[in-house]
């Protein structure tokens, strides 16, 4: 009679499942050739999903609680993974992990007994949850109203192709779940009539693109079949993103900015950052026969501070078929994100989404930095001997941009402009004009004319290194009378006692006082009675630029 000496087996750890989401894991050091067994504990009658990866070739066995061996089948066919799904009632089992190689393993292994049902943005496992028999899933954005990719992605135990059915994924606005609550890809309501634009998935379509109108919860179907299945995810993600920068563009005439070429099946969209506001030809076309309604869209989202919620700017919006396959609109574009693409196409034939960038006004000598003709002027030429009219300025220095005689632009006012540079590691511009310059090197302004952005007037400027030997110090004094102990005094900058009168730009510092302060790093501290405290600020874009104010405090 043959006898299991059980009683020799090290019992590594006894694990114990639950239906819990999160999974039982553990990592190990395992010796060539040899085996470590744990104890498992299992809460429910269910599928349990077990993974254990290694260094080098691993595998597993299981047996009930009589050491009799339960047969597995491997799902995974990489000898660095072992992976199994088991049908297995309540009670204990032993986990057996075999290095199966001749050197020492690191080895991780876990077990699954549930999916989360509460996806997040990214790729969610939902493996054991399909074999379980659990479909519904809920999601929760918190990333602002968009379009977003659902897509399931499944594989076979056996290496065939999976085939997703219609209806396999299915996303819905109400927790009720109900037919009517099926959501819209796109919420348009004569597009909606024509039955096709619900966010269900054709046959063999293994995502689709849905408009979601606001942070919340959404609520979804996944009915996948788990016979012969070895894997199944749900992935939830946004666009991928383009980049549009009209200084990359001709200053002077028009010029193709940007192109959406794409001929796949279903629904395909990208997300494009228009850097800059300009005035553009949106022109789509589809160039097949075969689909019947195809919803070509380019928009833009923005949020409507009256309504206190987020609103669609539809700058393009057209069902396209064989019969109508082409259309045109002139149209303003905002500097920001759009979404650019197409819904519902039913064949792999071309949709084109072109944009061209239209001037109508352009020049660069419309530009002049700190104009004779006005009183302001920046600190270039303030403190720093810089020509009027000038095109360098001195890192930590400031200029101001004007538009030059009001008989050759359409507005002179600063603030009927968008501005513009090409490159704000080196210098920036603020809605006034006022240019900063911040590290060495050439930058290109650009003003748009707001009410019609085709106006547009684009000039370079150099940016030069402070060579100075000496620190250049600006000297300014104040005084204030001291009321009560927690007196709070706030230095003011503006353009006559500041190289650029923004207080983080400078780092503070109490050079003599006759009591103690301590100044934080927007340029405030509390007072202590009479005093004088020359304080001092050094810009942290230039350290030899300071600016010292004695401030007299009495009583």
């Amino acid at each position: 009679m043959y006898c299991r000496h059980i009683d020799t087996i090290k019992i590594e750890d006894t694990l114990h499942v639950y239906n819990s989401t999160q999974p039982v894991a553990r990592n190990t050091i395992i010796e060539a050739r040899e085996s470590k067994y744990y104890k498992l504990n299992l809460s429910f009658d269910k599928y349990y999903e077990i993974i254990a990866s290694g260094s080098t070739n691993i595998n597993l066995k299981l047996y009930d609680e009589n050491f009799n061996e339960i047969s597995i089948s491997d799902i995974n066919y990489s000898s660095l993974i072992c992976q199994t799904v088991q049908n297995l009632n309540s009670g204990t089992y032993y986990l057996e992990i075999i290095n199966e190689s001749y050197t020492s393993n690191s080895v991780s292994f876990k077990i699954i007994s549930n999916n989360s049902q509460y996806l997040s943005i990214d790729e969610n496992d939902i493996l054991i949850n399909a074999y379980n028999g659990i479909s519904e899933y809920n999601y929760y954005n918190e990333s602002g109203p968009g379009f977003y990719k659902f897509k399931i992605s499944a594989s076979n135990i056996d290496g065939t192709t999976y085939y997703y059915q219609a209806g396999a994924l299915k996303i819905y606005n109400d927790s009720s779940r109900s037919t009517s609550s099926i959501m819209n890809k796109y919420d348009y309501d004569t597009y909606n009539n024509r039955g096709i634009n619900q966010a269900i998935n054709k046959y063999n379509e293994d995502y689709i693109i849905v408009y979601l109108p606001s942070n919340g919860y959404y609520y979804l179907d996944i009915d996948v079949s788990s016979i012969n299945l070895a894997s199944l995810s749900i992935e939830i993600s946004s666009l991928s993103i383009d980049e549009l920068d009209l200084f990359d563009l001709s200053e002077n005439s028009n010029d193709d900015a940007f192109e959406f070429h794409e001929n796949d099946y279903g629904d395909n969209f990208i997300k494009l950052n228009i850097k800059q506001a300009g005035y553009f030809k949106i022109t789509a076309s589809y160039d097949g026969d075969l689909s019947p309604y195809i919803l070509v869209l380019v928009i833009k989202i923005t949020y409507d501070e009256a309504l206190h919620s987020y609103v669609r700017d539809e700058k393009l919006k057209e069902e396209f078929n064989k019969n109508d396959s082409q259309e045109y609109v002139l149209t303003d574009l905002e500097e920001g994100i759009y979404y650019i693409g197409y819904l519902n196409k039913t064949d792999n034939y071309y949709t084109s989404i072109s944009l061209l960038r239209i001037i109508t006004e352009s020049g660069s000598s419309h530009l002049v930095a700190d104009a004779i003709d006005y009183d302001d002027y920046g600190s270039e030429v303030r403190f720093n001997n810089g020509l009027r009219g000038g095109t360098t300025l001195t890192v930590g220095f400031t200029r101001f941009i004007y538009l030059d005689d009001p008989s050759n632009v359409p507005s002179i006012s600063r603030l009927n402009y968008y501005w513009y540079t090409s490159n704000e590691e080196v210098a920036t511009i603020s809605e006034y004009g006022t240019l900063l310059a911040k590290s060495p090197g050439t930058v290109k302004v650009m003003a748009v004319y707001k009410s019609n952005p085709s106006i547009t007037y684009v000039k370079e400027f150099t940016i030069l290194a402070d060579n100075r030997i000496n620190d250049l110090i600006i000297y300014d004094t104040d005084s204030v009378l001291y009321t009560s102990p927690s007196q709070l005094y706030q230095i003011e900058l503006d353009d006559y006692n500041s190289y650029f009168p923004q207080i983080s730009l400078y780092n503070w510092n109490i050079l003599s006082s006759t009591n103690n302060y301590t100044i934080s790093e927007w340029g405030t501290f509390y007072l202590s009675g009479n005093d004088v405290i020359v304080i001092e600020a050094t810009s942290k874009l230039n350290s030899k630029l300071k600016i010292r104010i004695t401030l007299t405090v009495m009583i």
